[in-house]
């Protein structure tokens, strides 16, 4: 009778050296330098990942899985790390990764909806549509959620808030503009400060509106480099406070809104550190009316109504930025493109040189 072999076999002295054969498993996926020269990997799934972060470290472990071998050990894997780092960097193959939105043109977008079948929305100031498959690198956190398929929506994103959150139509409109001016990676919307007895959950419902992901509203970070290490897996950052709120908090909220300097990971400690700017925007569920900035926007929201169509919503958010970016695009090229005007004739000049000459 034979014996069961085990489905969980060890590395064995017959085999091929173990960091061969990490290797040879790691290899089905592709590797890049982004432009500030930190490593990445482009797996089959479709997601963008740094070498040195726990989704490469869990998709190492479901590979050996599925090849029914033992998980090396963390030490093992943080070998053929730099292995791979060697590799990247001998390759330099430099290719930017982009977390949920990319610029493809000077008004032209693509978001990635962070579905199984790798399909993004691609958006100009003319109009916006599904595609399949772009080929560009998009970071996918583990704690992100996917975006709905949009939809071509009959009402308005002001008409879609109003009726979810009952608002006037001034305070729709502007928070349909917030949104939209947010979703865009080279606008810098104002902080928005949500009031009311619904405030909580109205943050969440704008905050995965742009950027869904796993955890509530959080508290905000005591110090600059852990609300910047925030900001570099978030799109859209949502905060939750009750009465007070630190000075040194509020100027970092600040830097945060109009572009703060953020130390990226040191994944080699012989390398010089890279800092890199980031500005995104940021959402404040406040208890009780409070000050940050001058050019806040105030919003206060007692109801949440049972939320529209998703799809449909989302799809009146993508025409809304349509619009903003037709307004913001369309005039001065339009300006630029006009030849110049010539000053109007001086009829003193005019009458002189038609004069005959005495």
């Amino acid at each position: 009778m034979q014996n069961t072999p085990n489905p969980l076999r060890r590395h064995r002295a017959t085999d091929p050296p173990m960091h061969l054969t990490l290797l040879n498993l790691a290899h089905c996926a592709n590797y890049f330098l982004s432009p500030d020269h930190q490593p990445h990997a482009t797996l089959p799934t479709g997601a963008t990942v740094p070498l040195y972060s726990e989704d490469f470290f869990t998709w190492l472990h479901q590979i050996f899985d599925a090849q029914q071998i033992t998980p090396p050990s963390s030490t093992q894997i943080s070998y053929l790390q730099r292995l791979l780092d060697a590799e990247i960097w001998s390759a330099r193959n430099i290719q930017t990764p982009h977390l949920r939105i990319a610029k493809t043109g000077q008004a032209a977008y693509e978001i990635d909806l962070e579905t199984f079948d790798q399909a993004t929305v691609q958006f100009n100031y003319h109009d916006w549509a599904i595609a399949e498959g772009s080929g560009l690198n998009f970071l996918r956190p583990a704690l992100n959620h996917p975006l709905p398929r949009p939809e071509k929506s009959p009402h308005e994103l002001p008409t879609h808030l109003a009726r979810t959150f009952a608002l006037d139509q001034e305070n729709a409109t502007r928070l349909a503009h917030w949104l939209a001016m947010a979703m865009l990676p080279d606008q810098q919307p104002p902080i928005l400060v949500v009031t009311g007895k619904m405030r909580d959950q109205a943050a969440r419902a704008l905050r995965n509106l742009l950027d869904p992901v796993v955890h509530p509203l959080q508290e905000i970070p005591y110090t600059t480099a852990q609300l910047g290490q925030l900001a570099l897996t978030n799109n859209v950052l949502a905060f939750s406070i009750f009465k007070y709120i630190a000075p040194s908090k509020i100027e970092a909220l600040k830097k945060l809104q109009s572009g703060m300097l953020v130390k990226l990971k040191e994944v080699n400690k012989r390398r010089s550190p890279v800092w890199s700017t980031i500005a995104r925007p940021v959402i404040i569920s406040a208890g009780e009316p409070i000050q940050i900035s001058p050019n806040q926007i105030n919003i206060e929201i007692n109801e949440a109504n049972a939320g529209d169509n998703e799809s449909q919503l989302f799809g009146a958010l993508l025409s809304m930025m349509v619009a903003v970016l037709n307004q913001i695009f369309t005039k001065p090229t339009f300006e630029k493109a006009m030849p110049p005007r010539e000053p109007p004739p001086d009829p003193n000049i005019q009458e002189f040189t038609n004069a005959p000459y005495t």
